[in-house]
């Protein structure tokens, strides 16, 4: 019922019902998991009514309580992202890196809020390292995502195709060599790749439109006769 109140924007019921679950479970066994739960659900309320202060403070609470939960930091950690609050979110993930400097999750964390943050080179050199200790698919796809975003094509084509043979979701990877291809002006490599996207796409989801709408821009229009 929170949850629903939350997606209606129902602020005032979000914070009533999360004050009456609170109290209601207070001796129930997973409460823990009910408390970070009910804590996130409070922080979103106060952000849509465009109060990040309360949020942080929530967040904040929420990483007091349970400081060595690696489900709440990465919920918490989320959250920071959401709201474009890159200096928490990167303490957080510092914090991580603190006792486990090769921890992998938490390197490609920072790589990505660098990568918002419009730090390309310093997340290139992190998801470097990463794939230098665990050859994480989604380090390779990030940095291959860096390289398109920054323009170099060379790059990012050796990391797509590499991720093409590994078992990772391949819509992504080759909308990402169907961009290449474009930018290389082969239009019939582009539509091959976006062709092989929107079979996979659910039909009328946004990306299925995103690609669609690509496809009919590359295509050439067919002739009418008269």
């Amino acid at each position: 019922l929170a949850q629903l109140y939350s997606f209606w924007r129902m602020d005032d019921k979000v914070f009533e019902t999360v004050n009456h679950l609170r109290k209601e479970t207070q001796a129930f066994p997973g409460k823990d998991t009910v408390d970070v739960d009910l804590s996130l659900l409070e922080a979103n309320s106060w952000l849509s009514q465009t109060n990040p202060a309360k949020a942080r403070i929530v967040l904040q609470s929420i990483l007091k309580r349970h400081p060595d939960d690696t489900r709440t930091l990465n919920l918490v950690l989320q959250e920071y992202l959401a709201f474009g609050d890159f200096t928490n979110a990167l303490q957080l993930v510092d914090g991580q890196l603190a006792g486990k400097p090769d921890n992998a999750t938490a390197l490609i964390n920072r790589a990505c809020i660098l990568m918002q943050m419009g730090d390309a080179t310093n997340a290139i050199l992190i998801l470097n390292h990463t794939l230098a200790i665990s050859n994480a698919p989604l380090a390779r796809f990030n940095r291959a995502t860096i390289y398109l975003q920054t323009g170099n094509d060379p790059a990012a084509k050796t990391d797509f195709l590499e991720l093409e043979k590994s078992q990772v979701d391949a819509l992504p990877v080759h909308y990402g060599l169907a961009k290449i291809a474009e930018h290389q002006h082969d239009t019939n490599l582009a539509i091959h790749y976006l062709e092989f996207c929107l079979s996979n796409a659910p039909v009328g989801s946004p990306q299925w439109k995103e690609v669609n709408t690509r496809l009919n821009a590359l295509k050439p229009r067919k002739r009418v006769a008269h």
